[in-house]
């Protein structure tokens, strides 16, 4: 699993280099949203045992993430 944070934060450090992670957000804390929200146990829950379709998981899971974490245009 710190496997998978750490690439995950990967990503959300780009995202605020390009100043568009959300104000009230910092880097780790961001970080720590995307991998709790990408558990494989949520994924169990959801897919699994309430039978949603893996594709409208990873749709309505990114949709959500992006929404809270992304703002704007690009600073600069």
């Amino acid at each position: 699993m710190a496997y998978l944070w750490g690439r995950l934060r990967l990503g959300v450090q780009r995202l605020a280099e390009a100043g568009r992670l959300a104000e009230g957000w910092t880097v780790d804390e961001a970080t720590d949203w995307v991998w709790a929200a990408t558990q494989p146990g949520t994924w169990e829950r959801l897919v699994v045992e309430r039978g949603w379709s893996p594709d409208a998981f990873v749709e309505r899971s990114v949709r959500s993430l992006f929404r809270e974490l992304v703002t704007g245009t690009a600073a600069g």
